[in-house]
C-alpha cells in the first residue's frame, strides 16, 4: 500500500481533511515553477477547495509556493460527489449533450450511475451516449460503472429525440414563414413574368433580395460578399456558389484527437427547406 500524503510530508503540523489520507503515487519538483507535483490515489472524490487547502498547508509548513495535485481515483462506490464529478467530466467530453446533462439529476448507487431527465428526447440523447459514458466513467473512477436513464412516471416515453427534433424544425420553419409574410406585405411585388423553359444555367434574378455586407458586420468565418439570396428549395447541383438566409437550429464541434483539427457541423433552415453542413478546420479557426 502506498504511504499517505500525511506520512510523506510528516512536518505538516495539523494535517486535516481527506487529502492527507490519500496514497502518494509520485512526488517531484516542478523546475518551471519551483513547486511540487504530487500524484495521489484516492478512494473518494476530492473537492477543489480541499486540494487548495492542502496546498496552503504545504506552503505554510514547507515554504513551497506552488503545489499541483493530480488524482487517480480508485472508488469503491459512487456517492453524490462522485456523481457531480462525472457530470462535469461528461459535459467537457460531450458539449453537444451539455444542456441535457446540466438539467439532469445524477445519483450514484454502488456501481450504478442513474441519470434522471424530464423529457423523452433528453433520455434518447443520453441513451445514444451510454456506451461512451460507461467507458469514460469507469476510467475516471477506477471501477466498473453502469449508466442508466430514468424518466418521471407518467411521461410518454414513445416521444423520441427525432420527434423532438422534427417539432423544433417545424416551429422554426413556421416562424420564418411568418417573418417573410410580414416583410412581403410591406413590399409591392412586381407582376410575375411569363414562365420560361427551365435551364440548367442559373441566371441572376434582378428582383431577388440582395445581400450587401457592411463594414460593421461581424463575419464569423470566411469573408462577406454581395450576392442575391437563394432559397434552399431552389438549390440544385448546378447552382454553384449561393448566399442563403435563415436560422441555425443545431451546431456541434468535434475535435479529431491528435490531429489538431476540429469537425464543425451545423443544420440550417430558411423555411423552405433545411441542410446539413460540415467542415474540417484547424482547432484555432474553429474557436
Amino acid at each position: 500500500m502506498s504511504p499517505t500524503l500525511g506520512q510523506v510530508l510528516n512536518q505538516i503540523k495539523n494535517p486535516a481533511g481527506p487529502v492527507w489520507d490519500c496514497g502518494v503515487l509520485g512526488l517531484s519538483a516542478d523546475e518551471k515553477t519551483g513547486g511540487l507535483q504530487i500524484r495521489l490515489e484516492a478512494e473518494r472524490v476530492l473537492l477543489q477547495a480541499q486540494l487548495e487547502a492542502a496546498a496552503a498547508q504545504i506552503k505554510q509548513d514547507y515554504g513551497v509556493e506552488n503545489t499541483a495535485f493530480s488524482v487517480k481515483y480508485k472508488l469503491r462506490s459512487l456517492d453524490a460527489a462522485a456523481a457531480e464529478h462525472l457530470r462535469q467530466l461528461f459535459i467537457s467530453l460531450h458539449p453537444s449533450a451539455a444542456p441535457c446533462l446540466r438539467e439532469a439529476q445524477l445519483e450514484g448507487e454502488a456501481h450504478r450511475l442513474i441519470v434522471r431527465v424530464a423529457q423523452p428526447w433528453q433520455a434518447q440523447r443520453i441513451t445514444d451516449l451510454i456506451r461512451d459514458l460507461e467507458k469514460e466513467a469507469t476510467e475516471a473512477v477506477g471501477m466498473p460503472v453502469a449508466v442508466s436513464v430514468e424518466l418521471p412516471e407518467g411521461v410518454d416515453a414513445a416521444k423520441s429525440y427525432e420527434e423532438k427534433r422534427r417539432e423544433d424544425l417545424e416551429r422554426l420553419q413556421n416562424e420564418f414563414r411568418q417573418q417573410q409574410s410580414v416583410a412581403a406585405q410591406s413590399i409591392q411585388k412586381p407582376q410575375p413574368a411569363a414562365e420560361k423553359p427551365k435551364s440548367f444555367i442559373r441566371k441572376k434574378d434582378p428582383n431577388a433580395v440582395q445581400f450587401k455586407p457592411k463594414e460593421s458586420d461581424d463575419v464569423i468565418y470566411g469573408r462577406a460578399s454581395a450576392r442575391e439570396f437563394t432559397k434552399l428549395e431552389d438549390i440544385t447541383v448546378d447552382s454553384g456558389k449561393v448566399t442563403v438566409q435563415g436560422e441555425i437550429f443545431m451546431k456541434e464541434a468535434r475535435k479529431l484527437n491528435g490531429k489538431g483539427k476540429t469537425v464543425l457541423s451545423f443544420e440550417f433552415s430558411d423555411g423552405t427547406g433545411s441542410i446539413h453542413a460540415s467542415k474540417v478546420m484547424p482547432d484555432d479557426e474553429a474557436k
